[in-house]
């Protein structure tokens, strides 16, 4: 990924609000019927907010109201091989602009095939959470997937979202009922970055993935192309004009086509 997509690296600390987050785990040795079985009991991690430079004011990083609204459907939220426990473990890494998902070359075992490579997947909660709660109502749901732990080919298209009517447009389910974030893509462009971010495109894309509303959206783009096999967008100048038709009081606003019924 690039800084259209939220990649910062090698750019200076900003004045603002940090977190650090801590987690941990006992492994426990049972043994029954003459056989020893370890398991690992992980601990919900905890955070702790700093500011940094000349910051006085918190701004909290919180796009879900809170964490017990994924245990409305999950009970128990335990991933990467148990090692991580709650929303609030995940964050860490999946809300961190251009993320991808494990690559080639971070793979030395057999579970690795190079014909499921997977291109320009991020796994980055603004597409990856979307597109697992998408799951078969994905244009490309036999398609897209994601490298993940220890090497997994992890696809989705059988996810089915649970609440009813209208399946994953039910944005208030994950974000909460008080929780204004997902009426209008947030920016979260750096300071001394040199392109625009791709807000609106990063996430709508997650969801309307087929090629005509992906042309829709480059067409709304100015001066971003894509390179061609997998690659990234090639950066240059440019701004996204989604929100004269989508943001808050437009005619197809976010709001509204997403409203519950």
């Amino acid at each position: 990924m690039a800084q259209a997509w939220g990649e910062w690296a090698g750019l200076a600390y900003q004045n603002g609000t940090y977190t650090a987050y801590v987690w941990g785990a006992k492994y426990l040795d049972v043994g029954r019927q003459n056989e020893v079985q370890t398991i690992r009991g992980t601990g919900p991690a905890s955070k702790a907010d700093f500011f940094y430079g000349a910051a006085t004011t918190l701004a909290e990083h919180k796009f879900i109201s809170s964490d017990s609204n994924c245990d409305r459907c999950h009970d128990y939220v335990l991933m990467h091989g148990g090692g991580r426990r709650g929303l609030t473990a995940c964050l860490p890494c999946h809300s961190v602009g251009g993320t991808e998902d494990m690559p080639k070359y971070n793979l030395t075992n057999a579970q690795y095939s190079s014909s499921k490579a997977t291109t320009r997947t991020t796994v980055e909660f603004r597409q990856m959470l979307h597109k697992l709660h998408m799951g078969e109502e994905l244009t490309n749901a036999s398609t897209w997937a994601v490298i993940g732990y220890g090497g997994s080919y992890n696809q989705y298209s059988e996810v089915v979202f649970p609440t009813m009517p209208g399946l994953a447009k039910h944005c208030d389910v994950c974000h909460g009922s008080t929780d204004t974030s997902w009426k209008q893509p947030s920016s979260r462009a750096h300071a001394s970055q040199t392109v625009p971010t791709r807000n609106w495109f990063i996430v709508c894309s997650s969801c309307h993935d087929s090629t005509d509303l992906e042309a829709h959206a480059q067409i709304n783009t100015a001066g971003y192309a894509d390179a061609g096999a997998g690659a990234n967008y090639v950066e240059t100048a440019g701004t996204e004009a989604c929100g004269a038709c989508h943001g808050p009081g437009a005619e197809r606003s976010v709001e509204l086509m997403h409203k519950n019924r």
